[in-house]
């Protein structure tokens, strides 16, 4: 058993001497030769050893590489790699070291003992003086016939030194080295885009968060573009100093913004103070670090700064999935980031530190960690600030809502005021009368206007049926514009004598388009006409198309303004909304009913010779002597009769309302179809509950002969109407 054991270690030591006396046989089939199984490798802790101590050597440890790529992590040792190569062909060759932040380069070549070329760069001398000028370390090697050489590259570096030789034929490294550029331009690219989209965002959105994303994004851009070697090789190639500190100052203050910028994020301030203070405090262990990096060597610093790096990951993959675990929308989106940056800093940090050999994949994997974490934060900002302005939008519309309502009750106050002093106005008052009259009505038309636009706004317009006489309210329409001579501008109103009277539709949505093209008109025509035209086509017995025609030869409308008039709070020309006022939505309310009516409009106009427009609206035909549709009011009555027992819960709306109570005040009980025996015979019932506008109204009644009854609200009404159901 000894024998055997004795013959198995001697067969041992003699692969193991093979394997170790093997020589890279170099051809021109192969385009390329990695030389990291190739290679022995050598530490020199003093620092001290030259090429020829290497060469006269006779006991030195060399130690035999395994892998394609040999990473010896952060070190203050020198080392030096022997590489044995046999070739039967002349040819050119390029060695390449594809890691740009090595220190101290030099590599020699070496045939019978005796030293051929030899090279010397790296960072700490200016990129003019490499061999070859590209961002990785490039040595042109030529090799004669029948050669047997030996390459030597010595290596120190405050970084991580990992090395990845590969020698290769010339035409193959140019294609090589242009997908890598393309690579390379593609994932800058990428973070140069999202650099500048968080930075403009951040400027004209006046957001922090953005601001300091961009910040952050803008050094770790940098950064990651140090570690590539491009800016030694395209900007600053003289710069040294900065080529030796700059990528520690940009990965620090990266950090610092990654700090301040979690805790504007997660709004640290006000969820958690415990974890506010900690990143506060993490930032500036951060800048106490880039003052240190100045004053004392990398190999100092590195240390301290990727374990406080190294703690600030765990740190935000902690709170992230804490405050997420607890609800807060965003932390979710910075806990999958950071778990993928994690991972892949993880994975870097073994190769560092030479537990792992895989270096350059390593560093593709913080890139891409980094682009994934920039697409998800800058998605999650965008989705942040979209639901901000989503909910200041819906502040505004509900503000919106709620004040154009109640600016309703004091002009129905104002209405009635005005209707219970005009017969006591004495003769000279009559003339302010008339004008406090009007402007009431021109603050009721804009009210509406805000309450239509809002209720659009909120996707709260509503479609009410409701039967009426369509000529009376055109009549009324051509009232309020008519001014009795008017000699400077004519007015005119053409109903089709064929036309039905009496439609089923929203009489005062439609009321609003009709009074809203009549204002425009009147608004850009100084001198000549306006005429109001209604005609009707018939689609049926019971159905047709009602088509009103507003026509002016005012100002006109230029063919480049056409489709932007429409738009809310544009008139085309400010000096237009200076020179005749208004709040520019009404055109876009009359697109927005008319997309709810199901109707459609038609403008033609050119610049100086006036406009018309055209709409065209369905309508339900109705005959005069037809029954009148139940009003929600008389549903309710009709309910009570037949179940007088039942209980009713009357629940506010703030939807229209008020508006049908205003904009049918000027109503004529012929207008509904009915006599005043029909709609006044027995008590009236009162519903209202401002004390002012329920006492004005009650008055009115009065002095117009009628007995009514007050009630001060919904449930009040009810409980009247089951008491005394006449």
């Amino acid at each position: 058993s000894w024998l055997w054991l004795a013959l198995f270690f001697c067969l041992l030591s003699f692969f193991s001497q093979l394997v170790q006396s093997q020589r890279l046989q170099v051809t021109p089939v192969h385009p390329s030769y990695q030389l990291g199984r190739y290679l022995h490798y050598l530490e020199d802790p003093s620092t001290r050893m030259t090429i020829d101590d290497i060469l006269t050597g006779r006991k030195l440890a060399w130690q035999k590489s395994v892998k394609d790529e040999l990473n010896l992590g952060y070190s203050a040792s020198r080392y030096w790699l022997r590489i044995p190569i046999d070739t039967e062909f002349e040819q050119r060759w390029l060695l390449a070291l594809d890691y740009p932040l090595l220190d101290e380069v030099n590599v020699f070549v070496v045939k019978d003992f005796q030293v051929l070329k030899s090279f010397a760069t790296g960072d700490h001398l200016s990129f003019q003086q490499r061999p070859i000028l590209h961002p990785q370390f490039l040595f042109p090697i030529e090799f004669d016939s029948s050669a047997e050489v030996e390459l030597y590259i010595s290596v120190r570096s405050t970084s991580a030194i990992i090395l990845h030789p590969v020698l290769w034929q010339q035409e193959a490294f140019i294609g090589h080295d242009e997908r890598l550029k393309l690579q390379s331009s593609m994932l800058f690219g990428a973070l140069l885009l999202l650099t500048l989209y968080s930075f403009l965002m951040g400027i004209s959105l006046k957001s922090s968060s953005y601001l300091l994303f961009a910040g952050f994004a803008t050094l770790m851009f940098m950064a990651t573009f140090h570690i590539q070697g491009y800016p030694f090789a395209y900007i600053w190639p003289q710069n040294i100093w900065w080529q030796n500190y700059g990528l520690h100052l940009c990965t620090i203050g990266s950090a610092i913004f990654m700090c301040f910028f979690i805790i504007e994020y997660l709004g640290l301030r006000k969820q958690n103070s415990y974890f506010y203070w900690f990143f506060l405090a993490l930032a500036g262990l951060f800048s106490i670090l880039s003052a240190l990096s100045l004053l004392f060597t990398p190999s100092m610093i590195i240390p301290l700064y990727l374990a406080s790096q190294l703690m600030m990951c765990v740190a935000v993959l902690f709170v992230s999935a804490y405050l997420s675990f607890h609800g807060h929308r965003l932390a979710r989106y910075l806990f999958y980031s950071s778990l993928i940056m994690m991972t892949a800093y993880g994975f870097w940090l073994t190769s560092a530190f030479g537990i792992t050999a895989k270096g350059q994949v390593a560093m593709m994997l913080i890139q891409l960690a980094i682009l994934l974490m920039f697409l998800m934060l800058s998605y999650s900002l965008a989705i942040d600030m979209r639901k901000e302005t989503e909910q200041a939008q819906t502040m505004k519309d509900s503000f919106m809502s709620t004040i154009t309502h109640e600016l309703l009750t004091p002009i129905n106050g104002i209405q009635l005021s005005l209707s219970l002093l005009k017969d006591s106005v004495l003769e000279p008052g009559k003339q302010y009368w008339g004008m406090a009259q009007n402007s009431n009505k021109d603050l009721l038309s804009l009210v509406e206007s805000m309450i239509v636009f809002t209720e659009a706004q909120m996707g709260r317009l509503r479609f009410e049926r409701e039967r009426f006489n369509l000529k009376a309210m055109l009549e009324h329409s051509y009232k309020d514009f008519y001014i009795e001579g008017q000699s400077r501008l004519n007015f005119e109103l053409d109903i089709d004598a064929a036309m039905p009277a009496w439609i089923v539709s929203d009489k005062r949505k439609l009321n609003l388009i009709v009074k809203q093209l009549l204002k425009n008109a009147f608004a850009f025509t100084k001198k000549g006409e306006v005429s109001l035209q209604a005609s009707m086509r018939m689609q049926g017995a019971e159905h047709g198309i009602l088509r009103i025609v507003v026509k002016d030869n005012g100002f006109g409308i230029d063919d480049e303004l056409q489709d932007i008039i429409f738009d809310a709070f544009n008139q085309g020309d400010g000096s237009i909304t200076r020179e005749h006022g208004g709040l520019g939505i009404g055109l876009t309310n009359v697109k927005d009913i008319l997309r709810l009516l199901g109707g459609r409009m038609e403008l033609n106009s050119h610049l100086g010779l006036g406009s018309e427009f055209i709409v065209s609206i369905p309508v339900d035909v109705a005959e005069q002597g037809s029954e009148t549709m139940l009003e929600p009011g008389n549903a309710i009555v009709e309910e009570l009769k037949s179940e007088p027992q039942t209980a009713y819960k009357v629940q506010e709306e703030d939807s229209d309302a008020h508006v049908a109570e205003s904009s049918d005040s000027t109503s004529t009980a012929e207008d509904l179809g009915l006599t005043f025996a029909e709609a006044f015979s027995g008590k009236i019932l009162v519903v209202e509950d401002n004390p002012v506008n329920m006492k004005l109204m009650l008055k009115l009644l009065e002095v117009s002969g009628f007995n009514a009854v007050a009630a001060e609200h919904g449930e009040r009404a009810l409980s009247m109407l089951r008491q005394e159901p006449d």
